[in-house]
């Protein structure tokens, strides 16, 4: 094989992201209109069952249909509910966000989702956001801060989303760490 090994994976991968960024915004690359989104995406089942998802105002998406770019892709994706990333720093801050946004979820009956992603020591493997908090009690404050700020009310969170699929990659030491703070989150978001 010549060139680039990776060449390949890469384009295809991009290729891929493509084609689903395509569908999703209602065309094709052929200029023939893709599939119709739903206007209202509800959760179907559990809990919360029939309620419709928070479509948070201040994506970068919506930000640029608001701000002079309202194409009709874009405008699609705007309408899209997405997870809210926290993805870490001071307590404090993270309570006001989370309160922010369940208040306006709530108002607009809807069901927010976030995305905790602030574990120590997080994406131990790529290293494309690495980081995270500090050590375990920070972790603690800051899952704790968050659970506070949304009490009473109804959202849809994402715990670590790959936490347990890098645990191989975390020096041993950390593992059992990992899994007690990952147990103690489900049980403080609870």
């Amino acid at each position: 094989m010549t060139g680039h090994p990776r060449r390949k994976p890469i384009a295809l991968w991009a290729a891929g992201l493509f084609a689903v960024l395509l569908a999703v915004a209602g065309s094709s690359a052929s200029g023939v209109p893709g599939p119709r989104l739903p206007r209202a995406f509800r959760v179907t089942s559990g809990p919360l069952a029939g309620r419709p998802l928070y479509v948070w105002p201040h994506t970068s998406v919506a930000t640029a249909v608001r701000g002079g770019h309202p194409s009709p892709e874009l405008t699609r994706l705007a309408a899209i509910p997405q997870g809210i990333w926290l993805t870490g720093g001071p307590p404090g801050a993270v309570a006001r966000q989370v309160s922010q946004v369940a208040g306006a979820a709530q108002r607009a009956r809807s069901v927010p989702v976030f995305v905790v992603y602030d574990i120590p020591r997080r994406d131990c493997g790529a290293g494309q956001s690495g980081g995270g908090a500090p050590d375990a009690q920070a972790y603690r404050d800051y899952v704790s801060a968050l659970a506070y700020a949304n009490r009473g009310r109804q959202a849809v969170v994402i715990l670590e989303p790959d936490a347990l699929a890098q645990l191989d990659c975390v020096q041993p030491q950390y593992r059992q760490g990992r899994l007690r703070l990952l147990k103690w989150a489900v049980g403080a978001l609870q």
